[in-house]
């Protein structure tokens, strides 16, 4: 009986078919992957996490920090040492609950960094690893956001980068402190007329706002003379009473408050934007 013994060129043939195959579909594969690697696919995910935890921390500051003002506006606390030795200054009186308040802060920002991270790299780069992302995340927060928190609490004038820039013009734009400032201070100069007519010259009343912070605002605030001395053109409105002058004094504190926040918000926002970046770097 005949038979037909295979060619064993054929045979190599058919396997090096197979392998070019293998290989040209492994590299379409890598391509893919790469393809969809590229940074260019992932500026609108990120754009849109960045906005998620832009609105989210803005929402945890307003919250924790209106209970902190409620304890701010009501005390009339000082720098200036008191004869009985009272200790009435601001961190004596407040330095508990800005802590607390702090760390709160710090936890429930780690909480939305977190999610953000699992969610970015479990359906944007199909990383399913949520244990590491945590840790990761977990590790590089307390580094960034939590080095941030400790030096801009330590150094208040890092705050003020921001305050008097983003904070000053928030309160400009969106909280009439145009109108506010006009109504509290007079100047001599500049309330004069011209030809017997009103000057239509305003002075920018809005600037002096930026001196004051929140440690020291009511010594500040006592200092601000009450007539022109002829050291300082402005002065407090002659016409403001006791009880009206108690309103105004609570109207800025708020607005001297809103800047500051603004600028320690400033801040971290950038330190857990810089976490998020880090810890996908890290797990890519």
């Amino acid at each position: 009986m005949n038979s037909v013994l295979p060619n064993p060129f054929e045979l190599f043939k058919k396997k090096e078919k197979e392998n070019l195959e293998n290989k040209d579909a492994n590299n379409d594969k890598i391509n893919k992957d790469n393809f969809k690697r590229k940074p260019k696919y992932f500026v609108l995910p990120l754009t849109i996490a960045f906005s998620i935890l832009f609105f989210i921390s803005v929402f945890i500051y307003y919250v924790m920090n209106t209970f902190l003002y409620k304890n701010i506006s009501t005390e009339r606390y000082t720098n200036v040492p008191t004869k009985d030795g009272e200790k009435n200054d601001f961190w004596y009186l407040f330095r508990s609950k800005v802590l607390e308040n702090r760390f709160w802060t710090f936890v429930i920002l780690w909480g939305v960094v977190v999610f953000i991270n699992i969610f970015m790299l479990s359906e944007v780069f199909k990383i399913k690893e949520p244990v590491n992302i945590l840790t990761i995340t977990s590790i590089l927060f307390i580094t960034i956001v939590g080095s941030t928190f400790f030096i801009i609490g330590n150094i208040p004038s890092l705050v003020e980068v921001f305050e008097n820039t983003f904070g000053y013009f928030i309160i400009n734009k969106f909280f009439g402190l145009k109108d506010t400032m006009k109504n509290i201070f007079k100047t001599k100069q500049f309330d004069k007329t011209v030809d017997g007519e009103d000057s239509k010259f305003e002075m920018p009343f809005n600037i002096l706002i930026t001196p004051f912070d929140i440690p020291k605002f009511n010594d500040m605030f006592d200092a601000l003379p009450k007539e022109s001395d002829g050291e300082t053109d402005f002065y407090l409105n002659p016409d403001l009473k006791e009880d009206e002058l108690e309103d105004v004094r609570k109207n800025i504190l708020k607005l001297v408050f809103i800047k500051n926040n603004v600028g320690h918000f400033t801040w971290i926002y950038v330190a857990s934007i810089i976490t998020i970046l880090a810890t996908i770097n890290t797990m890519l």
